[in-house]
């Protein structure tokens, strides 16, 4: 709704205010996206393939070409049938345990990369992993990590929103910025800060120290046991340790509690920019910028903060075909040469 003001003001004249701005709907085409229509051939395929992927395998390349790039799009954003992994399993020396023995939740990970049937759910759980920015050095726990990896996956094409709620009550989230020790008695900022300045608005938007302040008392609550056997265990909300008074964040006052603090970021009017302009980065290396930045953001806001389309509708766009190489991350290519190979993983290191 934010995005339609907007623009019903800019074309709007004294007149023709902008609630009259709806007769003019027919002839405003900013909101449509432009879409490739050059040649599908080699190289564009190989590029989709690296990109929403980590590779071609023998084969795939010439069975994109036939489809045609908007059907080769549709079959990796809407994978049809069980996703599976394909080919050998990693030889190593002790069995694969990517829970408890060092360096097996990377092998585990860079295993499904290579063998996976939907490459690009494995693809945008990696985007997601650094979108988010966790680690086990400051975690200590493989079970926790993975248990995000696999968040991170099952919401990796869904709802932004749901995956947001779903990383801030995290585990493995919640220990990494310290969302289990921030209590009434003792508010915590490092979540509430990093929720908006990496995780939805940006370092630029527009939120004061004040809002950071007002995010880790509406964040408050989250807490776990441990074990000396297992360590860190039951993370669950605790409403004694929640402070129920009343915050005041972009200047919209209320008892707000942790699902509020992350609706209230999706509803910033910068939130939307932030969102698709990241996104597109991951995708394409040229800056997203006027009128398809707002055809993107109107994308996003109109489907409910939906990732699938967004993600759909950079794949085909004209920029990711013409514009220039990328740099591969090295997991990227490392994936990408044993799926050339069909090779499987053969080592512990």
């Amino acid at each position: 709704q934010l995005v339609q003001w907007i623009e019903s003001l800019t074309t709007s004249t004294p007149n023709n205010p902008p609630q009259m701005a709806k007769k003019r709907k027919s002839k405003d085409t900013s909101s449509k996206l432009p879409v490739y229509k050059g040649k599908f051939g080699q190289r564009e395929a190989e590029r989709l393939l690296w990109r929403a992927g980590f590779g071609p395998k023998p084969g795939d390349v010439k069975r994109l070409k036939k489809l045609g790039m908007k059907r080769a799009v549709h079959s990796l954003v809407n994978h049809r049938g069980r996703t599976k992994l394909v080919g050998p399993g990693p030889k190593l020396e002790d069995p694969l345990n990517p829970s408890d023995i060092w360096g097996h939740d990377h092998i585990w990970w860079l295993d499904r990369m290579v063998r996976s049937n939907n490459p690009l759910q494995e693809r945008m759980a990696l985007i997601w992993h650094d979108w988010f920015a966790t680690s086990n050095d400051g975690v200590g726990n493989q079970g926790l990590m993975l248990a995000q990896n696999a968040t991170l996956r099952r919401n990796g094409l869904g709802s932004f929103k749901n995956l947001l709620l779903s990383v801030t009550q995290d585990p493995a989230m919640l220990v990494w910025l310290s969302g289990n020790q921030n209590s009434k008695d003792s508010p915590n900022e490092n979540y509430g800060r990093e929720l908006m300045e990496l995780f939805t608005l940006g370092a630029g938007a527009r939120y004061s120290e004040q809002d950071v302040r007002e995010q880790a008392r509406a964040l408050t609550g989250f807490t776990n046991d441990w074990d000396d056997d297992v360590g860190l265990k039951n993370f669950h909300f605790d409403a004694k340790l929640h402070d129920d008074d009343s915050k005041t964040i972009f200047g919209k006052s209320g008892n707000f509690g942790w699902v509020d603090s992350c609706k209230l970021c999706l509803q910033h009017p910068d939130h939307s920019t932030f969102f698709v302009t990241k996104l597109w980065s991951y995708f394409v290396p040229v800056p997203l910028k006027g009128r398809d930045l707002k055809a993107f953001r109107r994308l996003y806001i109109r489907t409910g903060y939906k990732i699938r389309p967004v993600v759909e509708a950079i794949l085909m766009h004209p920029a990711f075909y013409k514009g220039p190489a990328m740099v591969k991350p090295p997991i990227v290519f490392t994936a990408g040469l044993l799926r050339a190979q069909k090779a499987g993983i053969t080592g512990d290191s």
